[in-house]
């Protein structure tokens, strides 16, 4: 079973994972990784190559750590599609950048090398916490922050369009206790990749 942590930056994403879900946790992409990306606005094609290898490289990771483990979680999703759709929602990206990454990221899914969690834990703490814990948090420069913020309804958007195609996929809160046994009955999905799962949430995601 996979899931993925999800929220605004400052949530609470990484916090939760290292308390729950040490030994069975997957990364988020590190700065270094991040660095090596083509810039979006002059090779959205690299860029969106790029993302899209990195994640399928994450929902791998999380694949050998599911042969391990009865779960799994990962610190963001790695069907970080929302990302691009968020900031283009917002202003930030490009139609040609949203389209390539979308072609890019159905291409994975028809090789089943990315898919949907199969529960999602979402984080939405709202504005003024967000920011309260970016201020209290000195691990972590966060120099996007504002731009986290900004894009936080959007990405809520994303998982409420995940949550009216199968309600129980996603919860809205992290269980401040950890998983319990309800949270690991939710998980049993029949299915979680494949280009017909792509294109319904696509198809929700229009009419959000």
């Amino acid at each position: 079973m996979i899931i993925a942590i999800e929220g605004a930056s400052a949530a609470g994403k990484t916090t939760w994972c290292r308390r729950f879900a040490a030994g069975r946790m997957v990364p988020e992409v590190t700065p270094d990784v991040a660095a090596m990306a083509p810039d979006e606005t002059t090779d959205p094609a690299g860029a969106a190559r790029f993302w899209s290898d990195a994640n399928q490289d994450r929902w791998a990771h999380a694949g050998q750590l599911e042969s391990l483990h009865d779960w799994v979680a990962c610190d963001t999703d790695p069907f970080k599609l929302h990302w691009t759709w968020t900031n283009w929602q917002l202003g930030r990206a490009s139609m040609e950048y949203w389209t390539q990454s979308r072609a890019r990221f159905r291409a994975a899914f028809e090789a089943e090398k990315l898919g949907l969690a199969d529960l999602v834990l979402f984080a939405d703490p709202g504005e003024t916490t967000l920011r309260a814990q970016k201020r209290s948090d000195t691990t972590r420069s966060r120099s996007r922050h504002d731009l986290h913020v900004a894009l936080a309804p959007h990405l809520r958007r994303w998982y409420e369009a995940m949550h009216r195609l199968e309600p129980t996929r996603v919860i809205f809160q992290l269980p401040q206790v950890g998983l319990v046994a309800d949270h690991l009955s939710l998980g049993q999905r029949a299915e979680r990749t494949g280009v017909a799962i792509f294109d319904r949430l696509m198809s929700e995601l229009e009419h959000s």
